[in-house]
């Protein structure tokens, strides 16, 4: 991405931190789109992950860590500390805070209601019992896929990795 030959950067809008922090040079040279869709008129939302803050019930300083999440969820400067490292927060009432309306100036345009709104276009996905299993194996495909390797050779080899780390059989 340094070398200024890349055109796009397919990711999720975590990515947009990770751009502007170690691109700096490159302010005013990204912005944001929705991904492609395979069909026309089809899909160009998704989502693989998401945001959990949780306090471990043992832990020894429970109290402190509820507060802390209830700093980054409820202040403004815990709001400002999100968008500001490009973390899109998964807590919908900020969506409201005027931070998170403004433009982002490495790419001139206010991202996070634009963001905001693909989140709302995403569909159910239910992952499954195997998909901890296979995920390794799926993000190991676009690689090959890119690199031009035979599609149904690279389906076919995925299909038996997964079938052996699950004990189930290819094909079902």
């Amino acid at each position: 991405m340094r070398r200024n030959q890349i055109a796009s950067a397919p990711y999720g809008v975590w990515f947009a931190g990770t751009i502007s922090s170690q691109l700096q040079e490159q302010a005013g040279k990204w912005k944001v789109m929705p991904l492609p869709a395979f069909e026309k008129g089809g899909n160009r939302a998704s989502n693989c992950g998401g945001s959990v803050m949780a306090v471990y019930k043992g832990t020894k300083h429970k109290e402190a860590a509820i507060a802390f999440i209830d700093y980054l969820l409820n202040t403004e400067e815990g709001e400002l500390m999100q968008i500001n490292k490009g973390i899109f927060p998964a807590y919908k009432p900020i969506y409201e805070a005027k931070v998170f309306k403004e433009t982002v100036p490495y790419f001139g345009e206010p991202i996070y209601p634009f963001f905001a709104e693909i989140g709302n276009q995403i569909p159910v996905f239910h992952r499954g019992p195997i998909m901890l299993d296979a995920g390794k194996v799926f993000g190991d495909l676009v690689p090959k896929v890119l690199e031009g390797q035979n599609t149904d050779k690279i389906l076919d080899d995925a299909a038996k990795d997964i079938a052996s780390l699950t004990g189930l059989k290819a094909g079902e």
